[in-house]
């Protein structure tokens, strides 16, 4: 991957230069989290250093497609792995949503769909029910509450 040194290099270019390092953009693919729109909020960058750097940026984008692609892919797998936020609420809430419910059984997508203001995927919830000691697995999808232990 290209430093935005190399990529920028004119003169007219500093103040952008600075306002990456500031940031600590250092390589091209960092521009990815760039807000071009603000740029021209910044002392010194003037809208039309903006088109020139936004241009410059998307010309680099095109010629070098597969660099981004492979940090996209970083990016993606970064956050699969990284905890999820409000477990604990949507664990609450499940379990709230499983004892309201105590006669019968629950399907996964009925689970999901009670929590779903917490934007939690299926495996999300049922990664829960199957840590959770108040509910039992029936078959892959279906659930019931056994109480609190």
């Amino acid at each position: 991957m290209a430093k935005i040194r190399e990529v920028y290099t004119s003169d007219a270019y500093y103040p952008f230069l600075c306002y990456c390092e500031s940031r600590g953009y250092e390589e091209m693919h960092d521009l990815v989290r760039c807000p071009f729109a603000k740029l021209t909020e910044e002392p010194d960058i003037t809208p039309s250093l903006v088109s020139r750097i936004r241009l410059t940026y998307l010309a680099y984008l095109k010629a070098h497609p597969e660099e981004f692609l492979l940090e996209k892919k970083k990016i993606a797998a970064a956050a699969a792995r990284a905890p999820k936020t409000g477990l604990d609420e949507a664990a609450e809430a499940l379990q709230a949503f499983f004892r309201a419910n105590a006669d019968r059984l629950i399907h996964i997508s009925e689970a999901v769909k009670a929590i779903a203001p917490r934007k939690l995927r299926r495996a999300d919830v049922a990664a829960i029910l199957e840590k959770a000691d108040w509910c039992r697995l029936v078959d892959n999808s279906t659930y019931f509450y056994c109480g609190e232990h």
